[in-house]
């Protein structure tokens, strides 16, 4: 009865085949239910693939129902997917929440952005809410822009409050605005109030009316 589920002929019966059965038993009809479910064909479990795929057992389904969350085709994951992908485990699906957010690309996600990514783990977030107010894109903050903006940290903050009130437009700020500003620190507010009763515009107090003034 086995034997005309795998479809062993009479002839085929006297060469030994029935031997070979006998040896995986019940363990056979197992294997055939999984690999139905995997898609292997009856050539290609006579090469090997049945060897294969009893040693990651129970495992192995584990393993497609997060592959088939991460898109891995059949192909790919006989190309060694599969054991880079048991590295990360649990881990692996935290990162791709992250990494949705940031718009990673599944192609992207394979060359090394998973790891330079998960460097900054969940710090990044955070320099994202910071990046968001001050209006960095996702190509420039690939281009060092976290790593310039993260030196000046909370004092970011505190120094756009100051600049909204100076009228510093983003662009100028990039351009060393910010560093000479610093300098002047609460000493500019100061004078800011002290110039707005001598009715200094924005322009002369750029133009040296401060130091004048001062």
């Amino acid at each position: 009865m086995k034997e005309e589920r795998r479809g062993v002929s009479e002839e085929g019966r006297d060469k030994g085949e029935t031997k070979s059965f006998s040896k995986t038993r019940g363990e056979d009809l197992i294997l055939r239910v999984k690999e139905e479910r995997r898609g292997v064909s009856e050539e290609g479990r006579d090469k090997g693939e049945t060897k294969s795929f009893s040693k990651t057992r129970g495992e192995d389904l584990i393993l497609r129902v997060k592959e088939e969350r991460r898109g891995v085709s059949e192909e790919g994951r006989d190309k060694g997917e599969t054991k880079s992908f048991s590295k990360t485990r649990g881990e692996d699906l935290i990162l791709r929440v992250k990494e949705a957010r940031r718009g990673v690309s599944e192609e992207g996600r394979d060359k090394v952005e998973t790891k330079s990514f998960s460097k900054t783990r969940g710090e990044d977030l955070i320099l994202r809410m910071k990046e968001e107010r001050r209006g960095v894109s996702e190509e420039g903050r690939d281009k060092g822009e976290t790593k310039s903006f993260s030196k000046t940290r909370g004092e970011d903050l505190i120094l756009r409050v100051k600049e909204a009130r100076r009228g510093v437009s983003e662009e100028g700020r990039d351009k060393g605005e910010t560093k000479s500003f610093s300098k002047t620190r609460g000493e500019d507010l100061i004078l800011w109030v002290k110039e707005a009763r001598r009715g200094v515009s924005e322009e002369g107090r750029d133009k040296g009316e401060t130091k004048s003034f001062s």
